[in-house]
């Protein structure tokens, strides 16, 4: 059960396809399931070395944008990590997991699922006699030489398959006695181009023999971005993953014809066309907190009271730590942002009464056990 940090991916996500070019995205979701608002860190974590299956290059994945966020109770943050195999690498099963970790506590934090990805063998050779290359070389020449020759003026006419989509293709080529390469290359395009073949071999025109496969590039698939302004972010996500997009960067800022929580800004528009797997970045309106009674708390409870409503312990001014609150700012009952600071007086005797303190969540224990302060 997670402690701080629940984390998933989609569903059939474990597993991820590398395309024709190593490349791969897996989206992570990570939601805040503490008590309170936290600072997380993601990590990417793979199997110790010598486990299968192996452990990927450190230079083969990366998390998208900040791997460091700050969580509001029940907030949700989406990280991407893009799998980037290049060509010729060590043919194999590698797997991956994004963990989260608390900025305050590196070593404590919530294990991710675990992606599995394969990188097929290459073609290249390992002390291949460089002399059987070459013959094999002569050797085909003479053989296409030789064949050019007897079927230049045979042969079935390939079409042009430029422009057209892969069942097009597949309905042209048929009709021809010729039919379509099943491994489909994907190469970088305008949306325009987007499905549509944008080369082929043998080209068009060549000579062929009767069932002979013709391969074709079709251009990168591109989608319409969806409207998300006037979503809830769990709409606006299960939107994007619906239209094969992902959820990018979320900034939380006020917009009064909003309510709480929901999108009121996007990047890119809707509308606007965009390559599959592409990160729209969204801006949600701030949920509210009302602010609880503190005064007449010690700071332990102060603190715990105030994390309850999602707000945070601020300044503390006097310098009788022990002693009950007498004043805070905002005050009871006041309407915040999630995430508010509240400032909180305690009462002051002797040198330092005008001092502010500040609680250290970094350097402290237990309040409860041994309250320490630091002045500022």
């Amino acid at each position: 059960m997670a402690k701080y940090f629940q984390i998933t991916i989609p569903e059939g996500a474990s597993k991820a396809n590398l395309d024709s070019q190593g490349r791969a995205t897996v989206q992570y979701t990570v939601k805040n399931v503490s008590s309170a608002p936290i600072d997380g860190r993601a990590v990417l974590t793979c199997p110790p070395a010598g486990s299968p299956p192996a452990s990927p290059h450190k230079d083969w994945i990366r998390i998208d944008g900040a791997a460091d966020r700050h969580f509001d109770k029940d907030k949700e943050e989406v990280f991407n990590v893009r799998i980037c195999v290049p060509a010729k690498s060590l043919a194999g099963d590698y797997a991956f997991r994004l963990d989260m970790a608390t900025v305050a506590k590196p070593d404590e934090g919530d294990k991710g699922q675990a992606v599995a990805f394969s990188v097929a063998p290459s073609n290249k050779g390992n002390g291949f006699p460089w002399w059987i290359m070459v013959a094999a070389v002569v050797v085909l020449a003479v053989l296409g030489v030789g064949a050019w020759l007897l079927l230049r003026n045979k042969g079935i006419t390939i079409p042009d398959l430029t422009g057209k989509s892969t069942a097009d293709a597949i309905t042209a080529l048929t009709a021809v006695n010729l039919k379509l390469d099943p491994n489909v290359n994907t190469a970088q395009s305008t949306a325009a181009e987007s499905g549509k073949i944008v080369n082929q071999n043998p080209a068009a025109g060549s000579k062929a023999a009767a069932e002979s496969a013709v391969q074709v590039t079709v251009g990168a698939q591109y989608y319409q971005v969806p409207s998300l302004v006037g979503l809830a972010f769990k709409d606006a996500q299960t939107s994007l993953t619906n239209g094969h997009l992902a959820v990018g960067q979320s900034t939380t800022e006020a917009n009064g014809n909003f309510a709480g929580g929901v999108v009121w800004k996007q990047s890119p528009d809707a509308n606007a066309p965009a390559l599959g797997g592409t990160a729209v970045n969204v801006w949600l309106t701030p949920q509210t907190a009302t602010v609880p009674r503190v005064v007449g708390m010690n700071i332990l409870d102060a603190k715990r009271a105030l994390e309850a409503a999602g707000l945070a312990l601020g300044n503390v001014t006097g310098n009788q730590a022990q002693d009950a609150v007498t004043a805070q700012d905002p005050d009871v009952n006041k309407i915040v942002q999630v995430g508010t600071k509240v400032n909180v007086t305690v009462p002051c005797s002797g040198v330092g009464c005008s001092q502010v303190l500040r609680y250290d969540l970094y350097l402290v224990q237990p309040l409860d056990r041994n309250p320490l302060y630091r002045v500022h």
